[in-house]
């Protein structure tokens, strides 16, 4: 047989193969991904203990880069003071009103009484956001860029403190995402069979 002639089969294989895949149906379905970075014990803060950096890393969790696309993340980071656990630094009020002789309480907050502010630096995958004063609830990131993350499935992450001292207790990492699946259909498969079944029959003769 003539080596053109069997390059030439060969390429319509190819043709007939690449036709078919670009043919078939994409199946996109969403899914979220929760990935968290929890030290036991909780680390200690301080300005002298320089940047604490840690990574999520998605991939433990099942993220393929290739098939699962990134819509949007959040990233909420959990630290507290030293005081925190016995409210011994924030004072208590409640919004009261009186109606009829009678006051009426509901909510409330907490507001500091003394002692020394916090202040947290945070970077994400080498940009840093910004420095942020530390009360006690948690510092939540939205609209970050997830360039890297789609690329390799890892979010790196540093925080420094700038002044005071804290405890890192934990970070969230939430994903969502479509993860996309190529379909074959019945008509699809036969159209390759026929396709492959041509060309054998042509080598055949």
């Amino acid at each position: 047989m003539p080596r053109n002639v069997f390059l030439n089969r060969s390429f319509f294989t190819k043709l007939i193969a690449t036709i078919v895949v670009l043919s078939m149906p994409v199946v996109a379905t969403a899914s979220v991904i929760y990935d968290v970075v929890d030290p036991n014990p909780d680390v200690y803060l301080t300005p002298y203990s320089g940047e604490f950096e840690y990574t999520h890393d998605i991939n433990d969790d099942g993220f393929e880069s290739d098939l699962d696309v990134i819509l949007n993340i959040t990233l909420e980071i959990d630290v507290y003071d030293d005081y925190d656990k016995d409210y011994s630094r924030y004072g208590y009020k409640q919004r009261c009103y009186y109606r009829y002789g009678r006051r009426y309480c509901y909510g409330g907050y907490r507001y500091v009484i003394s002692g020394q502010k916090e202040f947290l630096n945070v970077t994400v995958d080498d940009t840093n956001l910004s420095t942020y004063e530390i009360d006690y609830d948690p510092l939540g990131f939205s609209y970050l860029d997830f360039t890297n993350l789609q690329e390799t499935g890892t979010l790196d992450v540093s925080l420094l403190v700038t002044s005071g001292d804290l405890y890192f207790d934990k970070s969230t990492l939430t994903v969502v995402l479509e993860h996309r699946v190529v379909v074959p259909e019945p008509g699809t498969l036969a159209l390759l069979g026929l396709g492959l079944a041509g060309l054998g029959f042509a080598r055949r003769k």
